[in-house]
């Protein structure tokens, strides 16, 4: 569909921003959720949003398939940094109140 896009667009922003958000969000629910369909359906929600923004930038015309490619990879590094440090500040909260009547 024209116009396409000629000008540097590597990584998308769109995917990268997408895996993240809906990959926060799902971790979030999960926390929450406690049956196993509702968990299962926060993840599935999160993946088939992050892979259907990524495909419609590339059905679009706006990005290549590489650019959209490496996007989901970004998102996938930054949220398991979020995810990484959220749980260790858990356990950092979590000792410090367990040693404070010790």
């Amino acid at each position: 569909m024209p116009p396409y896009e000629y000008s540097p667009s590597f990584p998308s922003g769109h995917t990268l921003n997408a895996v993240v958000i809906a990959g926060t969000l799902a971790y979030l629910l999960l926390a929450h959720e406690h049956t196993r369909v509702s968990r299962t359906l926060a993840v599935l929600a999160a993946v088939v949003y992050a892979v259907a923004m990524g495909l419609s930038r590339v059905f679009l015309g706006h990005h290549w398939l590489s650019d959209v490619v490496m996007g989901w990879a970004l998102g996938l590094a930054w949220l398991t940094a979020l995810i990484t440090a959220h749980r260790l500040w858990l356990t950092v909260k979590r000792d410090k109140a367990t040693n404070v009547g010790a």
